[in-house]
């Protein structure tokens, strides 16, 4: 057969018996391939001979090999990734694209001093909150400059002599009945009655007067009863969650 003048020999039999003897011959400059090996894995194999008759100038049809087998695409960035362009070239027009390069905008980032913080000054600092609330919060306050105060919600006024409040969000006599018998001056105000309140939608809010009361409304006595006082210079930060979207943070 070889004398015949072929130079390749393809055995596709179920196991490599006749390359096994084809090769016993010992001939030189020709080329023994098999498609199977009951010691190795067939697909492997069938694959390896395929690639060495591509190698020695066999066309062969890929199309028909894959043809019945489905493969996922594996889908590679068009940026660039680990310093490599994985983009597919298009000849000239690569060289277009780089007229419109210009055209775009390209990120930026520039680092910024951290914003400076506002200091409280020498004062009293009243929490709309309970006294959770209040704890939470002393850690950030100087005790020597400043006496945190929790201001709870209830029927009638009350205060205990001490540190704590307790006001109906509807009366605005409350609000100034607090201003007067909190002595010296008052630094800040932190509302927090709506810190951990459920969504409301805006007719609720209308419709519930306990809720109109302690939310948007309080604010309102609360900034008059400031004023009555004269008390300029007042930190006002209202903290909320989530139910409106109506932020107080000024100087009064």
């Amino acid at each position: 057969m070889f004398d015949k003048g072929v130079n390749i020999l393809v055995e596709m039999g179920p196991d490599k018996t006749l390359t096994g003897m084809a090769k016993g011959v010992m001939v030189k400059d020709k080329t023994i391939l098999s498609t199977m090996d009951r010691k190795k894995d067939n697909w492997d194999v069938l694959l390896d001979t395929l690639g060495r008759l591509y190698e020695s100038g066999i066309k062969l049809d890929f199309g028909v090999l894959y043809g019945e087998c489905g493969y996922k695409k594996v889908y590679l960035p068009a940026y660039p990734f680990n310093r490599k362009t994985y983009r597919p070239l298009f000849g000239e027009q690569e060289n277009e694209f780089g007229k419109y390069q210009n055209w775009v905008y390209e990120w930026s980032w520039r680092r910024e001093d951290a914003a400076v913080g506002c200091e409280i000054k020498n004062g009293a600092v009243i929490v709309f909150g309970d006294e959770n609330m209040k704890n939470c919060l002393k850690p950030y306050f100087n005790s020597d400059k400043n006496t945190i105060y929790s201001v709870s919600i209830g029927e009638e006024y009350s205060y205990d002599g001490r540190t704590s409040f307790t006001i109906n969000p509807a009366k605005q006599e409350d609000y100034i009945r607090l201003m007067e018998d909190i002595k010296g001056k008052v630094s800040a105000v932190i509302h927090m009655w709506n810190y951990s309140s459920a969504k409301n939608s805006l007719s609720e809010l209308l419709e519930n007067d306990e809720l109109f009361y302690k939310s948007a409304y309080s604010l309102i006595l609360l900034g008059k009863a400031l004023i009555q006082r004269q008390n300029d210079g007042v930190r006002c930060l209202r903290l909320q969650t989530r139910p409106f979207q109506y932020p107080m943070r000024k100087e009064l």
